[in-house]
């Protein structure tokens, strides 16, 4: 989810609206997979090679729908992850190493571009390794996420910095059948100290009909930035873009 976000802002589309919508995206994707019960042998789960990998499913049917390419890809990755389940505890962990990385720099005046930038990118190499924990207890869902990235041969001109972590926790519970569901997302930028919350409540009135209520609440100050306040070309802070656009807010959706 952490990963999304951010893509989503890299990507060109730093928006508020584009920054919530890629979360509400993450998290509609989580709701809509089977859940992981530990000693379930009767049911066929139909997932992502990402999601199936450390499993350790007795049987495994792998599509891969592979089509010729005619170019070297650009990214080189190695990683592996890991998945068990203890009790009640679901833990996961991954690592990845890429190579071929391209990264932003900044621009304008005291900026010491690397002499191997190209258009204002440089290739570097970096490794990330993220861990997570997911259980439930009396009735309430919580995943806990560790996330954390190192970008090797470093550079001040790069826009990230050279090591980046995210906290995250994810908190849901059901009520009366379900008709009503609280939850509560937290993400912590440690390296900018910069927090996102996201309460929120769910209702389903009718069959069709779900009333929401909760707020959008971003923290955070940018360090960095010119004579007005302003953020420097190319800097990323991602809640400290938005520390005055906290809201709260109520949506109806109709299915049909």
């Amino acid at each position: 989810m952490l990963e999304t976000v951010r893509a989503e802002a890299l990507a060109g589309d730093a928006s508020i609206g584009g920054a919530l919508a890629a979360i509400d995206a993450a998290l509609a994707a989580d709701e809509a997979e089977a859940p992981l019960e530990p000693g379930r042998t009767d049911v066929i789960r139909v997932m992502n090679l990402h999601q199936a990998k450390g499993l350790e499913a007795p049987v495994v049917i792998l599509a891969a729908p592979f089509e010729a390419r005619d170019h070297p890809p650009r990214l080189h990755i190695t990683g592996m992850t890991l998945s068990r389940a203890v009790g009640p505890f679901i833990w996961n962990a991954e690592g990845a190493y890429v190579k071929g990385k391209l990264w932003g720099t900044f621009l304008g005046a005291g900026a010491e571009v690397p002499a191997d930038a190209v258009s204002g990118e440089v290739e570097r190499t970096y490794y990330k390794w993220a861990t997570s924990l997911d259980f439930t207890v009396l009735g309430v869902d919580f995943s806990l996420q560790y996330m954390t990235a190192h970008i090797l041969d470093y550079s001040n001109a790069i826009i990230a910095d050279k090591d980046d972590t995210v906290h995250a926790a994810f908190v849901r519970k059901n009520f009366f059948n379900n008709i009503v569901t609280a939850q509560c997302l937290a993400i912590h930028f440690i390296n900018d100290d910069e927090w996102v919350m996201r309460p929120r409540t769910d209702v389903l009135l009718t069959e069709r009909v779900k009333l929401s209520l909760g707020a959008d609440v971003m923290t955070g100050d940018i360090a960095d930035t010119g004579p007005r306040g302003e953020p420097l070309p190319g800097q990323f802070h991602f809640a400290g873009f938005f520390q005055n656009s906290s809201r709260v807010y109520a949506e109806i959706a109709y299915q049909f």
